[in-house]
C-alpha cells in the first residue's frame, strides 16, 4: 500500500503544485545531463547550469544521474534516452509533478530505484506515469507511488521488474498496459479507475507474478475489469494474485493463463466482482498441482469457460449469483484435481451449467444444483459427489465410470452407470442384521471399497460403525451405529491424480436400531466391552440414577438413545452420575465420547 507519509502530503502537494504549475509552466526549462556519472543536485552536471526543479524537464541522454545521499528533489518530467540512466538511491526521493500530455518519466534507457519515486499528474494533464521502452528495476528497498494520472499509469514496452513496493491509485485510465515483460517479485497494489472501459492491467505479452499482485476498486464502474489478458498475452502466477471489489470482470483471459505449481502455493483470489474468471474461446488455462483458484461472491458467474482448461490443483467457487461453473458449448474442462462448487451458496441458481464438456478424473464436490444441456458431455472417471437436495436439471445423461455419490437420490434416472453409485439406502438397518444391495455397483475396476464403515467422513479418528462385504454387497451395523441416520463407506482409487481415498455418505431412511428379540446377544445385560475398559456403568438395571466409572480427565460428550435410535438425552459432562428417573421403563444405550474414543453401553430403566 502507499506509504503513510505519501498519502498525508498528497492533497497539500497537489494544491501547491497546481498554483506553481499554472503560474510557471510557460517558463519551464529543459535541463540536459552532461553525460557523466554524477550527482543530480550538482549544478555543473546540467546544461544550462543549475538544478532542474518542479515544472522543469530533465533529459538524460547518456551517463547516470544519481539521486543520492538522502536528498529529496522534485521535477516536472524526466526523459531518459537510450544511453542514459537514472538512479534513485536508498533514503532518497524523486518526485515527478507532471502537468503535460507526455509521460512523467519517459524511459528509453535505464531506471534503477533503491529509494522512493513519486509520480503525480495534474487533472489538466493527459500523460502517462511511466512510459518504458528500456529497462526499469524497482529493487527490494524501493517504493514507487503513481497517482492522479489521466492516462495509463505504466505503459511498458520492454522490461519492467519490481522487487519492492509499487502503488497505483486515483487514476483515470488503465493501471498497467504491458507490451513487454512485466515481472513482479515484490508487492503491487492497483486501485482500478472508476472510469468506464478501463482495466487494472491489460497484458499483451508477458506478465509474471512471483509475489503479491493485488487489484481493487473503491468506486467502480460496471464496465471496468481487473485484468484483461489478450490473445497474445501470457500470464503466469507463482504466488498471490488478488482481485477484489469491482463491478466488472475479475480476470478475462483470451491468451495463456497458468497458475503455477510453486512454494508457497500459487493462489488466484477473486471476490465481490461482476463476473469472476472468464476463459474466452481460443484461450488456454491450467491450474497446476497444489495451486488454488478461490472465487468468493464472484458475481453472476464464477468461471465462464468457452475454451480448453485443465485443473490439476484446487478450485473453490462459492456464492455466485447465477452459476459457479458455466461451460459454454465450445468449453472443455478436464479436472484432475479437486473442484469444489456450491459451497455456502445461498442465492446461486446452478453450481454447474454445462453446455460443453466436463471430464472429471479427480474429485468433484458439488453442493449446489446441476444443469446439463442437450449435446453436452459430463463424464466421471474419478470421485463425484452431489450433496444438494435440490432437483437437478439434466437434459443429457451423466456417464459414470468410477464413484458417483448421489447423496439425496435425485440423479437415479439420469446416470449411465458403469462404475459405483453411492445413493440413499431404502431399507431399515438394525444392529447385527445384514442388509444387501447396499451400493449400486456395475463395475469396481480401479477401485476398492474398504471393509470398515464409519460414522463420519473424517479419514482419521472416525469411529467404526459397521462392516461392508464386497463379495455380496452387504452392510452389517454394530452397536456404535445406533441412532445414526447415515454412514460412510471409503473408496480407494488406484490411484487417481490428487486423490486416493474418499469417504462417501450413505443416507438411511431411519436411524440404525437394535432388535428387542430377547435371544439376540445384544440384549444381554452384560456389556459387550471387556471388563477392563475405561468406561463402565452401574447398576443394571437402574431406576433413578445411572452411575459412571471413567478416567476421563476433562468434560466428555454423552448421548442416551432408546432401542429405536431416538435421542432421549445428550450433553457434555464431567461427573459420574446421570439422573434417569424421568425416563420411561425400557432398554437404552449410552454413548460417551472423549479424546477421539467412543464407548457404548446398554442398560435397562425400571
Amino acid at each position: 500500500m502507499q506509504s503513510i507519509l505519501f498519502k498525508q502530503v498528497k492533497s497539500i502537494s497537489i494544491f501547491l503544485f497546481l498554483i506553481f504549475a499554472l503560474s510557471s509552466n510557460s517558463y519551464a526549462t529543459n535541463y540536459v545531463w552532461n553525460g557523466i556519472n554524477g550527482l543530480w543536485n550538482a549544478p555543473h552536471n546540467w546544461l544550462p547550469y543549475g538544478v532542474p526543479g518542479t515544472g522543469d524537464v530533465a533529459t538524460i541522454t547518456k551517463g547516470a544521474a544519481r539521486v543520492q545521499f538522502g536528498i529529496s528533489v522534485s521535477i516536472g518530467r524526466v526523459d531518459i534516452r537510450k544511453s542514459g540512466e537514472l538512479r534513485i538511491y536508498p533514503n532518497s526521493t524523486l518526485t515527478v509533478w507532471n502537468n503535460s500530455n507526455g509521460a512523467g518519466i519517459k524511459n528509453d534507457g535505464s531506471l534503477l530505484v533503491y529509494g522512493t519515486l513519486n509520480i503525480q499528474s495534474t487533472p489538466t494533464s493527459n500523460g502517462y506515469g511511466i512510459k518504458n521502452d528500456g529497462s526499469v528495476n524497482l529493487t527490494a528497498t524501493s517504493e514507487c507511488n503513481i497517482t492522479g494520472t489521466e492516462n495509463v499509469a505504466i505503459f511498458n514496452n520492454q522490461n519492467f521488474k519490481n522487487y519492492g513496493t509499487l502503488n497505483i491509485s486515483d487514476i483515470s485510465s488503465h493501471g498497467i498496459l504491458n507490451y513487454g515483460l512485466f515481472e513482479n517479485r515484490g508487492e503491487v497494489d492497483i486501485e482500478i479507475s472508476p472510469e468506464i472501459y478501463t482495466w487494472g492491467i491489460i497484458n499483451f505479452l508477458k506478465l509474471y507474478n512471483y509475489k503479491y499482485l493485488r487489484l481493487f476498486s473503491q468506486n467502480s464502474s460496471s464496465d471496468l475489469g481487473g485484468i484483461l489478458n489478450t490473445s497474445s498475452g501470457d500470464i503466469q502466477n507463482y504466488n498471490l494474485l488478488s482481485i477484489n471489489g469491482i463491478n466488472g470482470t475479475g480476470l478475462r483471459n483470451l491468451g495463456s493463463l497458468i497458475n503455477k505449481k510453486s512454494n508457497p502455493l500459487a493462489r488466484i483470489y477473486i471476490s465481490e466482482s461482476g463476473n469472476g474468471l472468464e476463459l474466452r474461446a481460443g484461450s488456454t488455462f491450467t491450474n497446476e498441482h497444489n495451486s488454488i483458484i478461490n472465487l468468493i461472491d464472484p458475481g453472476s458467474k464464477g468461471i465462464s469457460l468457452y475454451a480448453s482448461a485443465q485443473n490439476d490443483g484446487l478450485i473453490i467457487i462459492e456464492d455466485s449469483k447465477y452459476t459457479d461453473l458455466y461451460i459454454g458449448s465450445s468449453g472443455n474442462l478436464i479436472n484432475n484435481g479437486h473442484l469444489r462448487l456450491g459451497f455456502n451458496n445461498t442465492t446461486t441458481l446452478y453450481s454447474i451449467f454445462n453446455k460443453g464438456s466436463l471430464n472429471n478424473l479427480g474429485w468433484v464436490k458439488d453442493s449446489g444444483n446441476t444443469r446439463t444441456q442437450l449435446g453436452s458431455t459430463l463424464i466421471n472417471n474419478g470421485s463425484y459427489e452431489c450433496l444438494s437436495d435440490s432437483n437437478p436439471f439434466i437434459l443429457e445423461d451423466i456417464i459414470n465410470y468410477k464413484a458417483f455419490n448421489d447423496n439425496f437420490g435425485n440423479f437415479s434416472n439420469k446416470i449411465i452407470n458403469k462404475g459405483i453409485i453411492v445413493e440413499p439406502y431404502a431399507g431399515a438397518v438394525q444392529v447385527d442384521i445384514p442388509v444387501y444391495n447396499f451400493l449400486d455397483i456395475d463395475s469396481s475396476t480401479g477401485m476398492t471399497i474398504e471393509s470398515n464403515v464409519y460414522e463420519d467422513d473424517e479419514l482419521f479418528g472416525s469411529q467404526i460403525v459397521g462392516s461392508y462385504n464386497s463379495q455380496n454387497n452387504s452392510f452389517i451395523a454394530n452397536a456404535n451405529g445406533i441412532g445414526l441416520s447415515s454412514v460412510y463407506v471409503r473408496i480407494n482409487f488406484n490411484p487417481i491424480v490428487n486423490i486416493e481415498t474418499i469417504a462417501h455418505e450413505v443416507k438411511l431412511p431411519s436411524p440404525i436400531f437394535i432388535s428387542l428379540n430377547p435371544h439376540n446377544k445384544e440384549l444381554s445385560l452384560r456389556n459387550e466391552e471387556e471388563s477392563n475398559t475405561s468406561f463402565k456403568i452401574y447398576p443394571v438395571p437402574a431406576s433413578q440414577t445411572l452411575f459412571l466409572e471413567h478416567e476421563f480427565s476433562d468434560d466428555f460428550d454423552f448421548v442416551i438413545m432408546n432401542a429405536q435410535g431416538q435421542v432421549i438425552k445428550k450433553g457434555k459432562m464431567s461427573g459420574k452420575q446421570i439422573d434417569i428417573q424421568e425416563m420411561h421403563a425400557g432398554q437404552y444405550f449410552i454413548k460417551a465420547r472423549f479424546d477421539d474414543r467412543s464407548y457404548t453401553k446398554k442398560f435397562i430403566k425400571i
